[in-house]
């Protein structure tokens, strides 16, 4: 038979005289907003979220077409596979509501890369391609872990350094927009040479940023 007794346990400790709670700091920002109910408008807004996930997918598909082919890529091919886009959307924490809106826009942008003469000789088989190259390198006496979207070797022996944007950018110049564009993602690329130098890359290497819902390119 068990017992339980009131007394408090020899281990016990009382707190010291004028102690209080600490105060509670502040809850981390949400990523999406959050609507208190009866108020118009979904719970989440997702937009972030979605945009940042169907990167990843559109990612995993050029990664794809890039190693089985161009050839075994068409029009017809991405359409059929929108049902599987949209299932990974899911997976990746999307509502069926946003995944099927993502889906519709991860379609359209895989279409235009195949449509477009860069989007083909980025996506092209060349020497010594690899697409989503993972490196660790130390760099500015710092370890840096990198994953390079798109590099080859030209016929012209330079290497190339490719990151791909899905974004959509609406209104304004979209000059102007990509002027930005470089400045924001111009270190990273730099970032990304000096990895392929550590690893004793000696060729002469270029780099650029493709944006495939635009069919854009900028050289850095």
């Amino acid at each position: 038979r068990s017992t339980t007794s009131t007394e408090p346990s020899a281990s016990a400790k009382l707190a010291p005289s004028g102690w209080k709670l600490p105060e509670a700091k502040a809850p981390l920002p949400s990523e999406g907003e959050f609507m208190l109910p009866g108020k118009q408008g979904p719970v989440f807004f997702w937009a972030g979220e979605a945009a940042k996930y169907l990167g990843t997918v559109v990612h995993r598909y050029f990664c794809a077409i890039s190693k089985e082919g161009l050839e075994k890529w068409d029009s017809a091919r991405i359409g059929k596979e929108e049902p599987r886009m949209r299932s990974m959307l899911k997976s990746l924490g999307l509502s069926s509501i946003e995944a099927a809106k993502a889906s519709k826009e991860g379609v359209a942008i895989l279409k235009k890369a195949l449509e477009d003469e860069k989007g083909r000789w980025v996506l092209a088989a060349h020497k010594e391609a690899s697409s989503e190259l993972p490196l660790t390198a130390v760099i500015n006496a710092e370890i840096e872990r990198v994953v390079i979207d798109r590099t080859f070797v030209d016929v012209y022996g330079v290497r190339w350094v490719i990151d791909f944007k899905t974004g959509v950018h609406a209104g304004g110049s979209l000059e102007e927009f990509l002027k930005n564009e470089l400045e924001r993602y111009s270190g990273q690329l730099l970032k990304y040479e000096a990895a392929l130098r550590a690893y004793g890359e000696t060729r002469p290497i270029r780099k650029g940023l493709y944006y495939p819902a635009h069919r854009a390119w900028v050289e850095a």
